[in-house]
């Protein structure tokens, strides 16, 4: 569950972002709170979890780790994100936060360009992100991990991407959970 909107709308997709109804949350074998690092009271959402579920709950965060050149695997440390003046794209379900965690880091976010989530890039599309960079004269084009894997068929040059690792803070008890399920 994302912390930020760990119950959408309450609306079931396509009208809300809920794949199922809260009430399967009954189901679960266990709750991972994802963004739990965000200004979240999440005890009060751990109360209302456990009103629903009995499952054990687990609060994680996005740790960024570095940055990955798509094309040559090159890795450049996060320090080169302060101050860059950065075109920024993804195709995800929520770029905002995208946009979030990179300024976090002191990008400079001179262009963002949002796709839909899932979306397939095509050649149209390196090309028109290629020119925006060269118009706003950015010296970094930045994406998502995600993205980085529908790009790799195009071969993109000179893109990097925002390398994140999950931290789970309470990571002896999910290593305990996750071994008593193998």
């Amino acid at each position: 569950m994302d912390a930020s909107v760990p119950f959408g709308n309450g609306k079931l997709f396509p009208a809300g972002i809920l794949r199922e109804p809260t009430a399967a949350l009954k189901r679960a074998q266990a709750i991972l709170i994802t963004r739990s690092d965000l200004n979240v009271n999440r005890e009060e959402l751990k109360t209302k979890i456990k009103h629903i579920t009995s499952a054990p709950i687990f609060t994680s965060y996005h740790q960024p780790i570095d940055l990955v050149e798509c094309s040559t695997g090159d890795v450049k440390s996060l320090a080169v994100l302060r101050g860059a003046r950065t075109l920024v794209f993804s195709g995800i379900a929520r770029p905002s936060a995208f946009k979030t965690l990179l300024n976090s880091l002191g990008a400079n976010i001179a262009v963002e360009s949002a796709y839909p989530d899932h979306y397939a890039y095509q050649k149209s599309d390196l090309a028109a992100i290629y020119e925006k960079a060269a118009d706003a004269r950015v010296s970094m084009i930045v994406t998502t991990e995600k993205d980085m894997v529908r790009l790799k068929d195009l071969r993109p040059e000179g893109i990097w991407a925002l390398c994140i690792e999950l931290d789970v803070i309470e990571r002896n008890e999910w290593e305990q959970f996750l071994s008593r399920m193998l």
